[in-house]
Formats: C-alpha cells, structure tokens, sequence
C-alpha cells in the first residue's frame, strides 16, 4: 500500500537572524550548491518486510546524545547541495558538517532560527543507542552502490523498554533518500508532542513531513512499523538486479535480464533498456551494444519492471570473464536528476570455450513410403555456434511419435563437416526396411546422438519430419471376428475393430443397404485425431435397446483400397448375471498407442472396472469405465484378472492376456528414475524391450551445476550410493546431491536352445537427479571494508548443509591483491597498494562458493572496498622568534572566526538543552 504527499509552499521567511560570525563559519563549511533546491515527493510503502543489517556490518558508534562523523563512499546531493560526509546522531536523524548534530530536543519543522537546519529525522528525539548501535554497510558496484545506515536496540535516554530499529539508504547518483522502520518495543515511552520525523533543507525554508498523518510533533503511536518512507525530488531509476548466465558463449544467444526500479517519489513513463557487455563492470570504451529491449514501460513509484533479451553475443569474444550492463532509460525519456543508478553491471559472466551447436532443421519424407523402398530425405545440418564441428555424426531414426529417442528405431547413420555458422543441405538415401508394420510414422534425425563432439547445447539435437504413411498396396484385410461378442440390452457395449494392410490408418464406415444394431454407432477415439493426423481407433459402441441377432456389413478403407465384412451380433435380453463380455484383446506393439475398450453384460449399470491381479506393460493403464489407453513400454505377454463391479455391488472376474510386439532391436524403455533426496532409498528396475538382457554400467557422468563447477565422469561406476544388479534392480540410497546421466551397456541373453544371433548391444543413458533435502544458504552479505597494508581478517559464515563446509573462489574471480580466502571461509591478508592505481580506495567484487560434503552448495556475490589509510593531521604549534609570522594574518583571522562561530553555536545548543 503507497500513499503520496506532494510538497507544500511555505510562505518565504522574511528575516534571517545569524551573527556575522555564523554567517562567515557557515560559508566556510557548506559546501556549494550543485542545482536548484527542488521541493521533495514523499512516498510511503507499507508490508514491506523490514530486515536487519548483518552482523558484520560496520560499527558506526553509539552513545548518549553522540555524533558521529561518517564518510560517505560517494557524493550525495541533498536540497541542490553536494556532501561527502553526514553527522549521524544518536538522537535519531542526521545532519551535515557545520551543523550540530547533538541537539535533542527536537523542535516542530520548520524553524531557521535553530541548529541543525540541513536534516533527515528518522525518530528525533533525546535517545541512547548501544556502543555498536549504529551500523552502515555498503553494497553494490559503482556506479550503483547503496550506503545504509541502521540505528538498533536504541531507546528513550531514560527508558530502555522501548527500543528500536530503522534504516536510512542512500543510492550513488541519486539524491532521493528512503528510510525504513522495523519494530519498536514500546512505543508508550514516547508521549504526544515529541518527535519529529521528516526532512528540512539547508535555510530551512522547504521542509516534508514524513508520517501519514502529517503530525510535525509525533508520539510513540506514530511508529510506522514495517513501513519504507520515500523522498524524492522526482522520477528515479535505480537497475536493482542484472540477472545472466553463469556461462555464455561467443556467437550464441544468451538470455540476460535487468530488474529496475522507480525509486523516487513520481512516475517514470515511456523508457525502455538497452543491454551492453564489457570486459569491466562499466560502460567504458570497449562496451559492445547488445541491443535495445523493445517497447516502453511506465512505472509509478515503487514499482519495478523486468527487462529481457536474448541477444547473440560477439563471436570475437575470447573465454574469460566479462559482464553485461543494463542501462535504464538510455534514450533520457525520463526527467531524472542523477542517471547514475540507471546503469547497472552483472556479476562476472564467463564466456566459455568455442563449440559448435548441432541442430537439424527442415526435415522433409515423402508423404507415402512403402516397406522395403528406398527413399530420400532432405534436411538442413546447422551449426549455430562458435566452432567448426568436423565429422559430426548423425542417426536417421523412424518412430511413431515425434519424440524420438532411444525407442526410435535407427535406419542410417553418417556424419558431416559444419562450419562455424553454417548450413549444410542434406539429401540421404535411405532403405524402409521390409519389415515396418504398416502406419503413420515420423522420420527424425538425431545428430551428435552419443554426445562425443563438445557443445554448448544438446538440447536441439533432435528434429522430426511431418507424418509419414509408411504402406505398400497390400490389400486391406479384415482382422475381427465376424463372431461378435454378445450384447446385453441396455448395457453398455464396444469393441474395437481391427484391420491389417492398406497405410496402417483405416476408416470404417456401415456398408450401404446396412444397418447397425440398434442403439449402437461407430465412434473414433480418441476425438479429434484424425483430423489432427494422429493414430486412432473405431469401436463399435453403444448401448442396445432390442434383444435379438442381428447381421450388418462394415467396410473398410485404407490407403485408399477398400475391404467389406458381414458381422453378426446377439442382443440378449437385461436382467442377467453380471459377467466381462470382451473374450480378448487386440494385440499391441511397443511405444505404439494403444487402446481397447472392455464390455460387460448383466448387472447393473453403471460399470466400475480395474486390475486386480498381475499387471499391465508399463506406459498402459486401464480406467475406471474399462478403456486402455497408453503406449506400452515393455514388450512381452501380460496377464490380468480383470474385476467389473455394478452399482449394486455385484462384480465378475476375467484373466485376460494381453500381447505387446517387440521392436526389432533392443529397445531402453527407462529413460529417467524418480527424483529422490539424499539418503532416500532406491528399489526400482530398469526396463528394455527386444528380449531378456543384462544391464552393466559404463559411465556415470555428473552434470555440473552451474558457473564454476566441473561435469565429473565416474567410469564403471553407480552413482554414489547406488548399485546395479544384471537384472536391472537398482537399490541404495544416493549420498551426493546434484543431477547425473547414467549409461549403460545392454545385451541381450539368451538361452542354450535359442540359435539364432542375440541382437546388437546398446547404450542406455538414463537421467537421475538427487534433490536438496537441506538447503545451505550463506549469511555474510556484507565484508568490512580494509585498508592498504594492514592486516586483515573476515570469516564468512552460512547456515544449512550438514559436516564440514568447504569454501572457495569461483572460476574467474580474484581478491584483492594480498588477500585468501582458505576452505574454511577465513580471508586473511594484508591488501597491496598498486592495485589502486592511485586511488583514494576501490572496490572490488568476487563470487564466493560453499559446499558440504553431499555437494549441497549456494552461491554470493561479495566485494571488499580496499582504501588508502585516513591520515590525522594535527598542526604544530608555530614559535615567533621575531620577524615575520609563519602563518598569514588572514588565515588565522579566518580560523579564529572559524572558531568564534563554532563556540557561540555550541553555547546556543547547550543553553536550548538546558
């Protein structure tokens, strides 16, 4: 929830009183003004889920109504004014140098005739903080870091009960400041009437209350809990988030994202961003313009928008580390006062070795192939990535489906030269083998199908033609029974019709001069696949309404042949015992769709049917209303008891046998184990087709995970934890968390008495993956800044995760020089000094990365500011021997009235305390 006030004209002050001494200080110590003194746009936010500074943040100070002098790590403008330092009071707010920032009673806003005038009032009032009470912590790149200063567990000078938290965040190049408030304790400890919360410029003319209700001396009451306070002199962008891939690769699409923000106190409307990618986290010369986000966003304050897009990178970029930069608003639609945090860089993104990238494309069959023909198939061999793929291999497979895979059957293997960013136009000859059942299929090409040319994407590998009708001019024959089971008037009947020959897909029709049954009709299943040249079947269904026999002629019509049928049928009359009426099933073929509906007579309707004993291949399941559906996974013959069930609770029992045609190869049917957690047990069974064969493993290869981990291969061996028996059971509990792909080498197995040649062996791949049950997150998110050549210390810390955790540097990222981080997270050293290059401090950014022993792992983004040591200069005491002073008349005159300004401003102070 946001509520918006707009800034108040206060009439112009018309007398000024300040003694020529406080005139002269205060001109020697306000910085000059850098533009107009624009009025303020206060914006609230509420539920915004308040959170603490880390521990490890910097100690600012503490104490009973103390200052403390903080140095900011960027310039600041506040009111047109441009600071490198604030006074961070105690008593709740801050103010500028040249102001006294240990005034506690607070006063209502505006008064010019009172110091501090410059101010930002959190909770303004006589208070106490802790020795550690406040902190501040720097975060983000330049040119885009935020500065957060947080007051905890401080209180009512004499009252510790009623403690509490707030922020006050500045961003680099930007003037609006935003306050944050968490809990307060007890906010009875301040009475009506004394606290100030707001902001007052330097003269003390424009001032912006911060509550809701506009109260300009507030009570404990007032506490906004949970509540961020915004004052901005206009639209602000801040890009909040660059979000890239860990590795990316030279020439080839990579998909980056950018969160900005509206942070100050008015819409932003009609900008867009633009994406750029450098070898340093800024747009220096060398920055290559990725392209621009198309369309326009408005943002209302507070709100944010995601900006995406999947640019090509250079393909002269060499591997290393480099980063992409978002820059918001890069046309300067938007009237913003600073645009420095409208631009934004990621975390370091490697750009990785060159590889080719193989996919087929535009793979045309004929529409018709007969068994045992030869044909041509044209199709485009590309290669979208950074590098040549010399002899790269590729497999021409058939399937029913267009996902082809290990199941799809293998009909022509080659390989081909691609250069980088090529295509290559494909025309393979190819022979339909004689033995193809006849029916619609799709050709697909697989290329690199046994992963052994590098890529930098596997997952296009595969393409697939349109449907083809793979049929010769067989003629169409008729494969049921003429013999039609008996139906039952008023139950529900079907049977499923079979043919052979003509292309595989029939349509059935009532011959002319014929009529079905009554109550029973023709019906496709599923609905719509015809139409959408997918496999279907047509059942004879219905429910009859007369007893009797019954004789009609079907026809048939495939490949355009045509083939007719006189079939009987009994109707028998209702009221008998319940009892499965279907006598057998049609025959199924492996991974080919299947279905058949079963029939009951007798009962009541309606039927409740279902598996009671034995099983069904895997892939094939039957419903509660007695319809199969599925492609079976597992060749072989499969014996079921069926039970049908009525609705008064009468059942019969059927053993019916199903038979699945094997492929004509070895076939994997398990591509993928269910995902398990660490330590979770394993008891499951590989599953082929073709024959009885025995599983050994080749390879477990574990796949790595993100930026900075490595794809490990395990030769002949499970992964950890598991074991594989020939049978194909595999058992254990996995014991190492990640993703895996685990290859097999299948034979088959033969008996004594079989003769004939076992079939080609094959490799399975079958993909595993061991979740994280425990997560382990990282809590340092913050390091104190160190200085050059003095000893340094910081322990990183995370939680979760189980035994000892082990830290390191991710590929591509350094310390500062003169720095380590060891395994146990401690980052010791003394920072060196040319790696400033002559700067007064620098920061630099880092990717930490931390495991446990089962490879749960998390990830940070850290930076450490390494700064020139502060030099205290204390003037020496000048001796006049006679002659001439060392020091000028007028500079000391200037530092006396310096003086003279200070000690009557701080007498003024004492004396309002008082």
């Amino acid at each position: 929830m946001k509520s918006n006030e707009y800034p108040r004209r206060l009439p112009p002050i018309l007398a000024l009183r300040r003694s020529a001494l406080g005139l002269l200080a205060a001109a020697l110590l306000i910085p000059t003004s850098s533009n107009a003194q624009a009025p303020y746009v206060v914006t609230r936010d509420s539920n915004i889920g308040y959170t603490s500074l880390p521990n490890t943040s910097t100690v600012v100070g503490g104490g009973v109504d103390t200052h403390h002098p903080v140095t900011l790590p960027f310039p600041f403008a506040f009111f047109g004014q441009t600071y490198t330092q604030i006074l961070v009071g105690t008593n709740g707010y801050i103010t500028f140098p040249g102001n006294n920032a240990s005034v506690w009673n607070s006063w209502p806003l505006p008064d010019p005739t009172k110091d501090p005038k410059p101010l930002i009032a959190l909770w303004w009032y006589w208070q106490t903080c802790p020795a550690d009470g406040i902190r501040s912590q720097l975060s983000g790149t330049a040119p885009s870091r935020r500065f957060t200063i947080e007051w905890r567990s401080c209180h009512r000078w004499n009252d510790s009960s009623g403690t509490w938290q707030a922020k006050l965040i500045l961003d680099e190049g930007s003037s609006t400041i935003t306050t944050e408030y968490g809990t307060h304790q007890n906010t009875s400890v301040f009475p009506a009437g004394q606290l100030v919360v707001g902001i007052q410029n330097q003269t003390a003319t424009q001032f912006h209350l911060g509550l809701a209700n506009q109260c300009n001396k507030c009570g404990g009451s007032d506490w906004p809990t949970d509540t961020r306070i915004t004052y901005s002199q206009g639209p602000q962008l801040r890009v909040s988030e660059v979000r890239v891939p860990f590795v990316a690769y030279a020439g080839v699409p990579a998909h980056v994202e950018a969160t900005v923000s509206n942070v100050g106190g008015k819409p932003a409307d009609g900008f867009t961003a633009r994406f750029w990618i450098n070898s340093v986290a800024s747009l220096t010369d060398g920055a290559i313009d990725l392209g621009l986000v198309p369309g326009l966003v408005d943002l209302d304050p507070g709100d944010s928008a995601d900006f995406t897009l999947d640019p090509r990178l250079p393909i002269h970029l060499t591997p290393g580390s480099y980063y992409i930069i978002a820059e918001a608003d890069p046309h300067h639609a938007v009237p913003v006062n600073s645009r420095g945090s409208s631009i934004s860089a990621s975390p370091p993104m490697t750009i990785g070795l060159p590889a080719p990238n193989l996919i087929p494309t535009h793979i045309v069959a004929p529409e018709r192939i007969a068994p045992g023909s030869q044909f041509t198939l044209n199709w485009v061999a590309q290669n979208i990535g950074n590098a040549e793929a010399v002899g790269a291999p590729y497999r021409v497979v058939l399937s029913t489906h267009v996902l082809h895979g290990p199941s799809s059957r293998v009909l022509y293997e080659s390989a081909v030269d691609i250069p980088v960013l090529d295509a290559i136009t494909m025309a393979d000859t190819i022979a339909m083998p004689a033995d193809v059942v006849p029916g619609q299929y799709h050709l697909g090409v697989i290329m690199d199908p046994d992963g052994v040319i590098y890529e930098h994407e596997i997952s296009n590998n595969i393409g697939s033609s349109d449907a083809v009708q793979v049929a010769d001019d067989l003629e169409v024959h008729i494969v049921s029974s003429a013999e039609l089971p008996p139906a039952e008037v008023g139950g529900l009947y079907s049977v499923t019709l079979l043919a052979g020959g003509g292309d595989g897909v029939y349509s059935w029709s009532v011959a002319a001069g014929s009529s079905l049954p009554p109550g029973l009709s023709l019906r496709e299943s599923p609905a719509g696949a015809r139409e959408a040249g997918r496999p279907f079947s047509t059942a004879l269904q219905g429910a009859l309404n007369q007893a009797g026999e019954f004789g009609f002629t079907l026809e048939v019509e495939s490949a355009g042949i045509p083939s007719a049928e006189a079939f009987r049928l009994t109707g028998l009359p209702s009221g008998l015992p319940l009892q499965i009426g279907t006598s057998e099933l049609p025959q199924a073929f492996f991974d080919r769709p299947y279905t058949a509906h079963l029939s009951a007579i007798g009962g009541t309707p309606p039927y409740h049917w279902k598996v009671i004993d034995g099983s069904l291949p895997q892939g094939l399941l039957l419903d509660p209303e007695g319809r199969f559906s599925g492609a079976p996974m597992k060749d072989g013959t499969f014996i079921a008891t069926i039970r049908v069930s009525d609705a008064s609770g009468s059942f019969a029992e059927k053993g019916l046998d199903l038979v699945v045609l094997p492929p004509n190869s070895l076939v994997c049917s398990t591509r993928q184990l269910p995902t398990k957690a660490i330590d979770e047990p394993y008891d499951e069974y590989l599953l082929a087709a073709g024959g009885r064969v025995s599983w050994t493993t080749r390879e477990t290869r574990y796949l790595a995970g993100g930026h900075g981990e490595e794809s490990q291969s395990r030769p002949g061996e499970a992964p950890p934890g598991l074991s594989l028996r020939a049978d194909g059971r595999v058992t254990g509990a996995p014991t190492r968390a990640g993703a895996y792909l685990w290859n097999f080498d299948v034979v088959e197995v033969l008996d004594r008495e079989t003769m004939r040649q076992p079939l080609r062996p094959i490799t399975c791949e079958i993909r595993l993956e061991v979740r994280l049950d425990r997560g382990l997150t990282v809590g340092t998110q913050a390091l104190p800044p160190a200085v050059v050549n003095q000893g340094y210390t910081a322990q990183l810390q995370a939680s979760g995760g189980e035994g000892a955790l082990t830290w390191s540097l991710m590929p591509g990222s350094t310390l500062p020089e003169g720095l380590t981080l060891d395994a146990s997270g401690l980052i010791l050293g003394s920072p060196t000094d040319p790696q400033l290059d002559g700067e007064e401090s620098r920061l630099f950014p880092f990717l930490v990365h931390v495991a446990d022993p089962h490879n749960r792992t998390a990830r940070v983004t850290l930076s450490i500011l390494v700064e020139q040591p502060r030099t205290v200069h204390v003037p020496k005491e000048k001796r006049v021997e006679g002659g001439c002073q060392a020091a000028s008349a007028e500079s000391s005159v200037l530092a006396l009235l310096a003086a003279l300004g200070f000690a009557a401003r701080h007498r003024r102070a004492e004396g309002e305390q008082a």
